[in-house]
């Protein structure tokens, strides 16, 4: 990016030669027409005017820019201009050409005097910025020569250049928050699980049969809080039956059937449900739970129980490699501590929640965030200033109850974006394929210093459209 300095000084120095020479006489211009700074370099264009230089044919002028600190001690030589009279000229290309001749620096310009005409020449000077240029001293070195055995001429006149302090071009980037949709309707629902105890085989539900009144009073309390919430309309009771990996397969599916049936009825008795809003199914043997519950387990065997899970299709040989494990002490492990749980009633309650206005969403983020959606939660941060803990608590919410929603990943990578913690908004942005998320990790990789980066993604979501990602490309834009 190509920063433009006001031109401070239009006529920075004059060289002005003694009248009494025959080599020449009269005076250059030198003008500094623009100073610029790059990202890396350095740029000055200059003009060098001859209008006012009176040269003999057969001399030659030699003018070297030298680019050096006020004390001497950093110095960068640059192309020379050379201007000659019209014998000298002919003479050097023939020395070129039959001989070889090489000056001791390239010139950057070769150019014939016409006395008394107007004549000109522009060279840019550019070299790697470094710090000690920001005071510094551009000295002019003049050697003038008339032939093989004459003594060169040298003047060093100067004029110290102050450049201007550097510094970085300041960016305002606009990072994008996006508002959710309403919900039409805000469905939820909520599966808790029953361990209710049977009597072997037998799918009676007993309310005094072992621990099941404790279980029964919990199922008691949790439908109560859902029917008494004013907020709430509850539209559907599921009830699905698990049974435990032990005897016949097909019987232990008819018995999780019978079993979840029994605990709708129980339900419907006490709670007087439609009947057209509950429902209920037997899973049968709950192989999948068995192997959470495994797996989380520090169980000597546990790598070869999975395995068996894993990789044995057959119910019934699986069930025989299981009880073949360690003996058998394995398999009366797993009867005695992890088959227990695996035999319940999971019950879905599913409803419908009515919408909130701001006032209430900001109470009910700390008390019921669940019931809110992500729009009123997005609402709700609103309220708040964007580096408040308020706003990051909402946002924290939001990404816990709905962690693979993509508003929730963008919104929660547009916080960590402007908060400096540039790896966690990365990590957000995995995955997404949008224009605002262009946006967003274009923002994250200019403020971690890579514009080529940036700039690619900024220009990949402005021609989408996406009117914050064209303002950001727009400042990389040369005017």
């Amino acid at each position: 990016m190509i920063r433009t300095y006001p031109l401070i000084v239009i006529l920075l120095f004059s060289f002005t030669f003694s009248e009494g020479k025959e080599a020449y006489k009269g005076r250059i211009r030198v003008n500094l027409e623009e100073a610029e700074r790059l990202d890396k370099d350095i740029r000055f264009t200059f003009t060098i005017e001859f209008d006012e230089l009176t040269l003999s044919s057969q001399h030659m002028l030699e003018v070297t820019p030298v680019w050096m600190t006020s004390d001497s001690m950093a110095q960068h030589y640059l192309a020379p201009v050379i201007v000659t009279g019209k014998k000298r000229h002919i003479a050097l290309e023939r020395a070129i050409l039959l001989n070889g001749f090489k000056f001791g620096k390239e010139p950057d310009t070769l150019l014939i005097r016409q006395n008394g005409t107007r004549q000109s020449v522009e060279f840019t000077l550019q070299v790697p910025y470094e710090k000690w240029m920001s005071e510094s001293i551009i000295q002019f070195e003049e050697i003038a020569t008339g032939c093989a055995n004459c003594l060169p001429d040298i003047h060093y006149p100067f004029q110290q250049v102050r450049l201007p302090e550097y510094k970085p071009k300041s960016f305002n980037f606009y990072v994008i928050y996006v508002i959710p949709e309403p919900e039409p309707v805000k469905l939820r629902e909520n599966t808790y699980s029953a361990h209710i105890n049977y009597e072997v085989n037998k799918y009676d539900l007993l309310r005094n049969y072992k621990n099941n009144a404790v279980i029964l009073d919990q199922v008691t309390s949790i439908i109560n809080e859902l029917k008494s919430d004013p907020n709430l309309t509850i539209g559907q009771f599921r009830v699905t039956g698990y049974a435990s990996p032990e005897g016949n397969f097909n019987s232990n599916r008819i018995l999780s059937e019978n079993r979840a049936n029994a605990f709708l009825n129980y339900l419907d008795s006490n709670y007087g449900f439609d009947t057209a809003v509950i429902t209920s199914e037997g899973k049968g043997e709950d192989w999948k739970g068995l192997r959470e519950v495994v797996a989380a387990s520090y169980m000597e065997d546990r790598d070869k129980i999975l395995d068996i899970i894993d990789n044995t299709e057959n119910i019934e040989i699986r069930k025989n490699k299981l009880k073949a494990l360690s003996g058998g002490v394995t398999y009366r492990t797993l009867l005695r501590d992890y088959y227990p749980q695996l035999r319940r009633n999971d019950y879905t309650i599913a409803y419908t929640v009515r919408a909130f206005d701001i006032e209430e969403a900001k109470k009910l983020i700390h008390t019921q965030p669940g019931l809110l959606s992500l729009n009123e939660m997005y609402l709700v941060a609103d309220t708040y200033p964007r580096n408040s803990e308020e706003f990051k608590e909402v946002f924290t919410i939001a990404a816990t109850l709905y962690p693979d929603e993509p508003e929730v990943k963008l919104n929660a990578a547009a916080y960590h974006i402007e908060n400096g913690e540039f790896e966690q908004g990365l990590k957000q942005l995995e995955g997404l394929d949008t224009p605002e998320a262009w946006n967003n990790a274009g923002v994250t990789y200019a403020r971690m210093g890579d514009m080529e980066k940036a700039i690619g993604l900024f220009k990949k979501a402005a021609d989408t459209g996406e009117p914050n990602a064209l303002k950001n490309y727009e400042q990389f834009v040369d005017e």
